[in-house]
């Protein structure tokens, strides 16, 4: 019998991320945006959409789209910047339900009106030796809207948007981050936790997971031409599209490789300046994808967010 469609995994159910307090979590999912929640699943696919090469045109009240290029390619990533649950706490936000629920329709439209078939979710770790060979036999009844926010509202157990786009549209999900530096995100949070009052040590430690993040960002870019190549190739999706659910806080990080062609990094290790900095071409640029940046629009509207992450004055 196969496991249950939805699992937490190992990193968020630990011991020793369970205890750290939830003031803490709350202040790194607004500066430093943790990693999302670790989930893994088993998705199918949809081989009866084509999509046209057009500009595309989301409806506002489910977002607003903040970036364009290329959208006459074939292949496309539509990013959409999220609230997600605390990583920690695995509690939701003020904002995560609503917007999880924006998340549920910009996916939904998006596989409606363009053919999208492939999820990319931060925090996502495939725990199947090949997810796009197992498919569910039966999906949900699509969800109205008052148990859409129900269902996202639960705090019982973990459940996200993404899930329930793999679950009600037979969506395929794949693991587009590093464990490595996954790992090291979470690492240098709980020594931030216990450096709080050596304020030295606290700047240090700040700087570092600020690099290691961006760092994260570049290499999650990095290995995204990739994986949508090999799905495609494989025969399990249709069509080389994909949406790439990551944090709100890291779309500023996103927005400045995408104007400089090139991802920037500086060393978590150096306490300096910019010789230690690691330059590399964007592979999505360079393999032709076009590019589709989507804020949710409980997001876009909320001024305070946008300034805790950095997004006033971008878009």
């Amino acid at each position: 019998m196969h496991a249950p469609i939805f699992t937490i995994w190992k990193k968020v159910l630990s011991i020793r991320l369970a205890k750290r307090c939830f003031f803490f979590s709350v202040f790194f999912v607004l500066f430093f945006q943790a990693p999302s929640p670790v989930y893994a699943h088993r998705a199918g696919k949809n081989n009866s959409f084509r999509s046209p090469p057009t500009s595309l045109s989301l409806p506002s009240k489910y977002g607003k789209i903040i970036y364009r290029y290329n959208e006459q390619s074939s292949k496309i990533l539509y990013i959409v910047g999220i609230s997600h649950r605390d990583s920690i706490s695995r509690q939701n936000g003020v904002k995560t339900v609503k917007t999880q629920c924006e998340v549920y329709k910009i996916g939904k439209w998006l596989n409606r009106h363009r053919g999208l078939n492939l999820l990319l979710p931060e925090g996502f770790f495939d725990t199947v030796t090949s997810i796009s060979s197992s498919r569910p036999s039966v999906g949900s009844p699509l969800p109205d809207d008052l148990s859409l926010e129900k269902s996202l509202a639960d705090n019982s157990r973990f459940i996200n948007a993404e899930m329930l786009l793999m679950q009600h549209l037979h969506m395929l999900a794949c693991q587009v981050e590093d464990q490595k530096l996954y790992d090291a995100v979470f690492d240098k949070l709980a020594k931030l936790e216990d450096a709080y009052t050596d304020p030295l040590d606290h700047l240090h430690l700040e700087r570092q997971i600020t690099c290691l993040q961006e760092e994260r960002t570049a290499t999650i870019l990095q290995n995204i031409p990739s994986v949508i190549k090999a799905e495609f190739h494989k025969g399990a999706i249709t069509t080389e599209k994909a949406l790439f659910t990551i944090g709100l806080n890291h779309i500023p990080t996103i927005l400045k490789y995408l104007k400089d062609d090139k991802l920037h990094i500086d060393n978590p290790a150096s306490p300096g300046p910019s010789h230690n900095t690691h330059f590399a071409d964007l592979n999505l640029k360079d393999k032709g994808f076009g590019i589709v940046i989507i804020i949710p629009h409980t997001l876009i509207q909320d001024k305070d967010v946008l300034k805790a992450t950095n997004l006033i004055g971008l878009i």
